[in-house]
């Protein structure tokens, strides 16, 4: 089982990784959705932890409702 400090780890060592994380978080965002008004925005390589900022938007999500 991959930990996240695994997996930040291996965000650290490579590139591939961390394209591999960010596409795959915007598939996340992308499914979602949300309102136009709070359409949650894509992440890209600076963010340091993309995988956080899409579950505090869904959170806002989920108690804004």
């Amino acid at each position: 089982m991959i930990t996240f400090e695994d997996l930040m780890s291996f965000r650290r060592d490579s590139m591939d990784i961390n394209q591999q994380v960010v596409a795959y978080t915007n598939k996340l965002i992308e499914s979602i959705g949300g309102s136009a008004s709070a359409a949650p925005q894509t992440v890209s390589l600076l963010d340091c932890h993309p995988e956080l900022r899409v579950l505090e938007q869904k959170l806002d999500q989920l108690l804004s409702k």
